[in-house]
């Protein structure tokens, strides 16, 4: 009876679906939607960044 219940939760731990693989593709498609949105503001707002550094920086010198 023993080696019955062994099999048994055996069997059931077997049938489980395994979530590891899924929790990295769900990462992977975080980390590209970041990605994308942040090349897409710097591509939009890039030059502008540059531009208020730069007078940040002069400021401090000046």
């Amino acid at each position: 009876m023993r080696n019955l219940t062994l099999k048994a939760a055996a069997w059931k731990q077997t049938r489980q679906p395994r979530e590891d693989g899924q929790t990295v593709i769900e990462y992977a498609l975080i980390v590209a939607a970041v990605s994308i949105v942040l090349m897409a503001a710097l591509l939009g707002f890039g030059q502008a960044a540059i531009g208020w550094a730069q007078s940040a920086v002069d400021g401090f010198i000046s």
